[in-house]
């Protein structure tokens, strides 16, 4: 082989992303298996269906800014622990709404009904 092919190959293997020496792309593909042998949930993925499996209808995912010093202290203690973050949080939150709640009463909570959207543009 030329030095000049050597290099294309090398440039090839370093765009494609190899890892193992020696080995070309069309190597590559060969070695690779069918799409088919992936596991049912990357199949799943693959069929457009993204992120995680549904939670429970307990659980609501939430995105929040926090205090980076809070939030470590939050890590160190589930690390602590032995728990996670998201068990360390739910004690929190569950004692932060006990605590309220027995200075300002029981919190209640309005359960919101799908509504039917049509009425919203209909001119009374």
């Amino acid at each position: 082989m030329s030095d000049k092919q050597k290099k294309k190959e090398a440039m090839d293997n370093l765009l494609n992303g190899l890892t193992m020496p020696g080995q070309s792309v069309a190597q590559e593909e060969q070695t690779q298996e069918p799409a088919a042998a992936t596991s049912p949930a990357a199949q799943v993925r693959a069929k457009g269906k993204r992120g995680r499996p549904p939670r429970s209808s307990q659980e609501e995912t939430a995105y929040l800014v926090v205090n980076k010093e809070k939030y470590a202290k939050i890590r160190a203690i589930a690390a602590k622990s032995g728990t996670t973050i998201k068990e360390v949080n739910d004690i929190a939150w569950g004692h932060f709404i006990e605590t309220y709640e027995k200075k300002h009463g029981v919190v209640r909570v309005q359960r919101t009904s799908k509504q039917d959207l049509t009425k919203i543009f209909d001119e009374d």
